[in-house]
Parts: C-alpha cells; structure tokens; sequence
C-alpha cells in the first residue's frame, strides 16, 4: 500500500489540489493526515470536502482544536488566533462536525498518526533530542506520523535507543531499516517553514517499506490573491511565497 502522508494543509486548497494529483500521479492509494486542515488559509470548507472525498484519515491539530472551540486561543499568537477566530466564523457546520470526528491520535498498523508528540498531542514540537526520546517511549508501533513544526524531517530510534534524525533528499525512495523505529514528518503542504515554498508531503510505501519526501509547485498567488480578498492577515499572506 502506498500512503500519502499530509500535514498543516491550513486551508490551502490550491496547494491540496496540487498533492492530490501529483499523489495520484505516483501510485497513491490513501492519504492520511497528521492535523491542521485548518487556520491561516482562506478555504477551510474545500480542503475538508477534498479530504472527505478521499476518504483520508486524520488526526486533530491544535488549530482544529481551537476552530471547533476545543481550546481557547489564549496560547497563540494574535494574527494566529485572529486566523482561528475568522474561521470559527467561516466554517460551514457539517466542516466543523468533520473536525470534532478527528481523534488526537490515530493507530492504523504499522502507523500512529499524531500532530505534535505521543507527549503531547497538540501542541509539543518534535524538534530536540529530548522530545523525540520522550515520544518514541510512548509509540509502540513501527513507525509514527507526526506535523505541527511545518519542516520535513527522518527521525530514527535506533535498536539500541539512540535516536538520530535527518533530511532525506527529495524524490528518491529512502529505505526504512526495521530493526528500529522511525518518525515521518511530511513537512506542510499548506504552509511550509523550511525555507522551500512548494507544498510538502511524502508518500510512504508499506509494502517496500520505503519514505519518499515530494515537493510540489503549486499557484501560490491565486492563494495569496484569496487571502487579501477575504481581509486575511498580510503576514500570513507574504510568508506562503518565501516558505517562512
């Protein structure tokens, strides 16, 4: 089975649109999604009705959480929380009990689905040594799926504990050694931070036992022009083109 992992789409239909297909293109079979379908981007409503449409899998992230009213948005940023308070209001209703079915983690063999760590699930960074120790002593399957931080990124726990981690080079099959355990973060498809603004995500292949890292071009300023005709915030606006 090939798996295309999804992370932090944050409303970007065109940049889900874009994945979709290049996932089709390359063998895809399901999609799975580690959180954040939603905040910052201006089509929360398409982005769920795609993700539905696919049939995909998906565990809630904190911005999911906050635009259902699961948690406040005391602990964000204020052009984060204004994001999260023009979707509260945006969200259609059957958008929102799409949400509430999100669990915070989700165990399909040999996978578990979080968005931030087995820690925490909403809102821990998997971005030390110490936080991946702590979340690999909580994963007890073969291989985890996590988002939150917007970057691609290989984490390996080796047989012995020692854990390691790296970027794996984009569209070549990277071998995932069985004898340890890994953490898979796809990066962002809707709002990458690493520097590279294509839409990220990774296909994973089960039956190979393979992780391919992608990037995709997609039409970054019909997602800008959106944004500014809905009264979004310019910051969010500008940092799509710059993946910052």
């Amino acid at each position: 089975m090939r798996v295309a992992l999804l992370s932090d789409i944050h409303a970007n239909a065109v940049a889900l649109d874009a994945v979709v297909a290049d996932a089709f293109g390359r063998g895809a079979d399901v999609f799975w999604n580690a959180g954040d379908l939603v905040g910052y981007g201006p089509e929360p409503d398409a982005v769920a009705a795609t993700l539905r449409a696919l049939g995909a899998r998906s565990v809630r992230g904190n911005h999911d959480a906050a635009a259902i009213g699961g948690i406040g948005v005391e602990h964000f940023n204020p052009l984060a929380a204004a994001a999260i308070r023009w979707t509260e209001t945006t969200l259609r209703a059957d958008t929102a009990e799409y949400l509430r079915s999100f669990p915070e983690t989700l165990r399909v063999e040999p996978v578990t689905l979080v968005h931030g760590t087995l820690r925490d699930p909403l809102w821990e960074y998997l971005e030390t040594y110490d936080d991946a120790r702590a979340h690999f002593a909580r994963q007890d399957t073969w291989l985890s799926v996590t988002g939150h931080t917007h970057r691609p990124v290989l984490i390996y726990e080796h047989p012995q504990g020692d854990v390691t981690s790296r970027l794996a080079p984009i569209g070549e099959p990277c071998p995932l050694d069985q004898t340890g355990r890994w953490c898979i973060n796809p990066g962002s498809t809707g709002q990458p931070r690493d520097g590279d603004p294509r839409a990220s995500y990774a296909i994973l292949d089960l039956a190979q036992a393979t992780i391919t890292y992608l990037r995709v071009t997609y039409d970054i300023a019909a997602t800008q022009q959106r944004m500014r005709e809905l009264g979004l915030a310019e910051p969010h606006i500008a940092r799509l083109a710059v993946g910052r």
